[in-house]
């Protein structure tokens, strides 16, 4: 069944107990929307539905019982992603009126059952009533540092409990210069933690405000995305609100929440070297090269290789042989060889390749070795 909140609620977590044996297992998801569309059901005297035209035709005693058929609006979010253990924090947009769960029984043994005890949605007054997020300028150069201002608008009204911190996250890191509102840079501070940059704020925000929050950011994967969320620190880390993305400030056009890069099919970008000369002799001066390269737009680890051959182009030594992620790589070579010898002086190729779905790119470089 559709739930029905009463009003806007956050919604913080979801939980449940099952019971399942033999490798069953039930799926979890969920939805929310602030609206309802209604339609009706007709049916005549012995229960069959019948169209609203026909059912005008019947003469009242051969009429029988109208429902009311509610049903989503447009407004709705999709399904979530599955939900892993009870008591998670809530998947979907909140905070909203209305929420909807979807469960499917899962198993590929005939012989299992799952059953279902108990479901429980957990949810209070909203910090904010309305949030909408968005971010300025909407592109930047792959690699390189860029600046941006990320817009959050909060709309309180008389329930709304008020916020102190935001947290950021990205799949890049993401340096705060300053914090704003309503145009008065205000004290904050930040911290980094492994789900992304916590900003407290010196006062609570407890009336409708425009946040600028000015950072800069690499970026290494297009449509590099910004989510943002809202703390009380007097409630908990378990009272965190998601903030939608829209149009927070007529002052900018954008109304996302990500940043996209050129349009362009290279994977790698700035490949370079420390040097082109390596002595390898033991004195401190040239010893290692440092081989540096910016992967982009690798959201699912692929293979890449990172070798070194020499002038008559054999295989003198692989430096890397995996999977990796985008992002800004660094590998070292100390002149030995897959052996771990020092390899003779001459001129030596490094090459890079990495394989995708849209092919293989190959780059090289040559170094000198000499003692």
């Amino acid at each position: 069944p559709i739930y029905d909140l009463g009003s806007q609620q956050h919604i913080t977590a979801l939980h449940w107990k099952t019971q399942s044996n033999n490798g069953a297992k039930i799926e979890i998801r969920s939805r929310t929307g602030n609206s309802l569309e209604e339609g009706y059901l007709f049916y005549d005297k012995n229960g069959k539905e019948v169209t609203e035209k026909r059912y005008g035709k019947l003469i009242p005693s051969f009429r029988g019982a109208i429902d009311t058929l509610r049903t989503i609006s447009s407004d709705w979010s999709t399904w979530s992603q599955p939900y892993q253990n009870s008591g998670q924090l809530f998947l979907s947009p909140a905070p909203r009126r209305y929420t909807q769960l979807d469960m499917r029984f899962v198993s590929e043994n005939p012989f299992s059952n799952s059953s279902i005890e108990e479901v429980r949605i957990e949810y209070h007054q909203p910090l904010a009533q309305k949030t909408k997020a968005e971010i300025f300028p909407l592109s930047g150069q792959a690699g390189q540092v860029g600046r941006y201002t990320f817009y959050l608008h909060s709309t309180m009204a008389p329930n709304s409990r008020g916020f102190d911190q935001i947290l950021i996250n990205s799949s890049t890191s993401i340096s705060v210069n300053n914090v704003s509102i309503d145009g008065e840079i205000i004290p904050s501070l930040t911290q980094e933690r492994d789900d992304g940059v916590l900003i407290t704020l010196e006062k609570p925000v407890n009336i409708t405000s425009l946040i600028e929050i000015d950072f800069e950011s690499i970026l290494y994967i297009n449509q590099t995305r910004y989510n943002a969320f809202l703390f009380n620190s007097k409630l908990g880390n378990t009272v965190r609100q998601p903030v939608d993305s829209g149009d927070a400030t007529s002052s900018v056009e954008s109304s996302v929440t990500h940043i996209k890069l050129p349009t362009t099919t290279n994977l790698i970008e700035h490949f370079t070297l420390s040097n082109r000369f390596i002595s390898p002799n033991g004195d401190g001066i040239n010893d290692n090269i440092l081989i540096t390269f910016d992967l982009l737009k690798v959201i699912k680890p692929r293979p890449i290789q990172l070798k070194i051959f020499n002038i008559a182009g054999k295989h003198i030594l692989t430096i890397a042989n995996n999977t990796i992620l985008a992002g800004h790589l660094e590998f070292a070579w100390n002149g030995r060889s897959n052996t771990g010898q020092l390899v003779n002086p001459g001129i030596y190729i490094i090459q890079l390749q990495i394989v995708s779905d849209s092919g293989q790119q190959v780059l090289q470089r040559s170094i000198n070795l000499a003692y």
